[in-house]
């Protein structure tokens, strides 16, 4: 397939897909530090800047101990993005039960 293509082409999407990713990379901290500032109401830039440095730095750091570690953490975060789902599921079926002519009325 790559001779098909051609080299030149080959090369240029591997430097394409690795720069996309480096650029990509930096939306991170922005969008974590937005959505936080929006949940506490505020808009001090230290506080934001403070914010997206401890975000970088625990992301880092996380790397720095290992490929297990960062393994882990990545579990962490899907479950703690997973438990609202879950919750309200739980307590949809909850409420159905307990009102099922409301529900199927």
């Amino acid at each position: 397939m790559l001779r098909m293509l051609g080299a030149i082409r080959g090369f240029t999407v591997g430097w394409s897909l690795w720069l996309a990713e480096w650029i990509s990379l930096a939306v991170f901290p922005l969008a974590f530090t937005r959505y936080l500032m929006f949940l506490f109401q505020t808009s001090m830039f230290s506080l934001q800047s403070l914010v997206k440095m401890a975000f970088v730095a625990f992301l880092a750091l996380t790397n720095i101990i290992g490929v297990r570690a960062a393994g882990k953490v990545n579990d962490v975060l899907t479950i703690l993005k997973l438990a609202p789902l879950v919750f309200f599921v739980i307590a949809g079926i909850t409420w159905i039960f307990l009102n099922p002519a409301a529900a199927f009325g």
